[in-house]
């Protein structure tokens, strides 16, 4: 699947970024990422607690205009307890599969919003 999309206007928007903003932005979206990572511990599954407490997320990268940071687990079995149903009885409320997914998609729409409101208040 692809899409394709006339994002000039915005990219010159973005021309007038500041350093500050640039800063700002950094420190949203990892402050942002930080709250996907409670949200997913809040949920994890837990057996001996390893899992929940290895989750993290790493520092953003800014490269151009694109700021990336990955959320997860380094331990080897992490994507097996995401990955297996909910019939499973690891997974006794509040844990459930899918957590890093729906810690995401519950954030998700306060994404947009919270990163504009960093950037604007940067100045």
């Amino acid at each position: 699947m692809s899409a394709t999309a006339d994002v000039s206007r915005f990219l010159k928007s973005l021309q007038g970024v500041t350093e500050r903003r640039l800063n700002a932005a950094r420190k949203a979206f990892n402050d942002f990422a930080q709250m996907v990572v409670t949200n997913a511990k809040a949920i994890t599954p837990v057996k001996t607690g390893d899992l929940k407490r290895s989750i993290m997320a790493t520092k953003p990268v800014v490269n151009g205009t694109v700021i990336t940071a990955t959320i997860g687990s380094g331990l080897n079995y992490a994507i097996f307890v995401h990955e297996i149903g909910p019939d499973k009885p690891h997974h006794k409320p509040p844990g459930q599969w899918k957590f890093l997914e729906t810690a995401m998609k519950d954030l998700d729409p306060k994404f947009l919003p919270y990163m504009r409101d960093a950037i604007n208040g940067a100045g």
